[in-house]
């Protein structure tokens, strides 16, 4: 179940997963969780009642704190089963290989297209984890989290987000 606000990622994955009865796109915005959790979609695919993966790669970082994004998470979470999974992604500036005011730039560039781009502290994304038990490593650099190669042979941008996965209880 893929779920997206953006009308031109939905019509892109409409067409993509046409004729794929195993697969569906939602048009819908995370910061509203219920409209999500009772779509028919969503009960036609996933049974709530048996544990799942929620997937939150890449998209908390686009969430301002005016929009709640803690709530909107912890709402997900507890329409989950237990033995449910949460995996997440969010960019920071902990570990930009960059001083302060110069990643600032890249955010700025999110800014000016009205798109916000929200860096967290790795406490701040910590707290989106509320109420799971972390899966090994933890929340840590995403080019940490289980590496198939070396964390020194990446690029050092790769260390400006967090990864992490958690289980409920």
């Amino acid at each position: 179940m893929y779920v997206d606000h953006d009308p031109v990622a939905v019509a892109h994955s409409r067409a993509v997963l046409e004729g794929n009865d195993g697969a569906d796109i939602l048009a819908a915005d995370l910061r509203k969780p219920r409209e999500i959790l009772n779509s028919s979609e969503v009960r036609r695919l996933i049974d709530l009642n048996r544990p799942v993966a929620l997937l939150l790669v890449a998209i908390l970082h686009f969430v301002e704190d005016a929009d709640d994004p803690y709530a909107a998470v912890t709402e997900l979470r507890e329409a989950l089963a237990p033995g449910s999974m949460l995996v997440l992604t969010h960019a920071s500036y902990d570990g930009v290989p960059l001083p302060p005011e110069r990643a600032g730039e890249a955010v700025d560039v999110y800014q000016s297209i009205r798109n916000p781009l929200i860096m967290r502290t790795r406490d701040e994304i910590a707290r989106f984890f509320e109420g799971y038990d972390m899966v090994e490593p933890g929340l840590v650099p995403m080019p940490q989290w289980r590496p198939d190669t070396a964390p020194e042979d990446e690029d050092p941008y790769a260390f400006s987000g967090f990864a992490g996965v958690g289980r409920t209880a």
